[in-house]
């Protein structure tokens, strides 16, 4: 699928469905979806660095705050934190 990929990357997006044809068990999606997550070079499958995990700690923080105040309301987050 690499040379595939390689020798289509001139088209903008990439033709997945001209891929799919040359496996007859996959469609275009699938195709996609595997280049993306597993093929692609631009893929880092080492440990994350330092920078990365504190990012995502902080996201993960930052969007659970979000999620409690949706769901239980700003007031009554700002009780418990004042009180």
């Amino acid at each position: 699928m690499t040379e595939l990929v390689t020798d289509l990357s001139c088209t903008d997006p990439i033709d997945w469905r001209r891929i799919s044809e040359n496996f007859p068990s996959r469609n275009a999606g699938q195709c996609q979806n595997r280049w993306e997550t597993h093929l692609s070079p631009d893929i880092v499958k080492g440990p994350w660095t330092k920078e990365v995990s504190i990012r995502t700690l902080l996201s993960v923080t930052v969007l659970a705050n979000e999620m409690f105040c949706c769901l239980f309301g700003t007031n009554f987050v700002n009780n418990k934190l004042n009180n």
